[in-house]
């Protein structure tokens, strides 16, 4: 579930113990604890417009990966330690996170603002976050469906009433 293209193009694996691998023109590149991750296994990768690589862990929080190299990057206590399951970087900048247990979390600045809990979900194992061209961030939860925050509001629009309760893995715009 982990994958993520960055601005040059390249294709980054996250892996279930073997780290994250990023698929270079003629080379592979793996990058480990040994390189400065917090933990290697890899749940979600995302970026952001400054071309850096956004590595949620199972149970190593949130990492980053720029020209400096890996780094665990851990804006809260909340995040130490916890299995970072989604992400996503809205076209506003905002930087989301979804957890494997406590829910999602919105920060601001490129992950260095502060963190703010999402309200409203109707899941805490939040698997998916997925923003739509009408700028609504979308979340699936294994734990209690699908949601839809627009604006400010989480709302359950009608014709995802059918999935409530059920298991959400992913969420892909069109």
């Amino acid at each position: 579930r982990a994958l993520c293209e960055d601005r040059e193009g390249q294709l980054w694996v996250g892996t279930a113990g073997g780290g994250l691998t990023c698929l270079r023109p003629k080379r592979l590149e793996t990058i480990t604890t040994r390189d400065g991750l917090s933990h290697n296994a890899i749940m979600a990768l995302c970026n952001d417009r400054e071309g850096v690589v956004w590595i949620g862990t199972h149970g190593g929080g949130l990492n980053r990966w720029d020209a400096k190299g890996a780094s665990p990057r851990a804006p809260s206590y909340l995040l130490d330690n916890q299995s970072i399951s989604s992400l996503a970087v809205r076209r506003d900048g905002t930087f989301w996170l979804g957890t494997s247990g406590r829910g999602a979390y919105r920060l601001r600045q490129d992950a260095d603002g502060p963190l703010t809990e999402v309200a409203g979900l109707p899941g805490k194992v939040v698997t998916a976050l997925c923003e739509d061209q009408g700028g609504r961030l979308w979340f699936g939860t294994l734990d209690g469906g699908p949601a839809c925050l627009d604006g400010e509001q989480m709302t359950f629009p009608p014709g995802i009433a059918a999935l409530a309760g059920q298991p959400v893995t992913s969420i892909i715009a069109d």
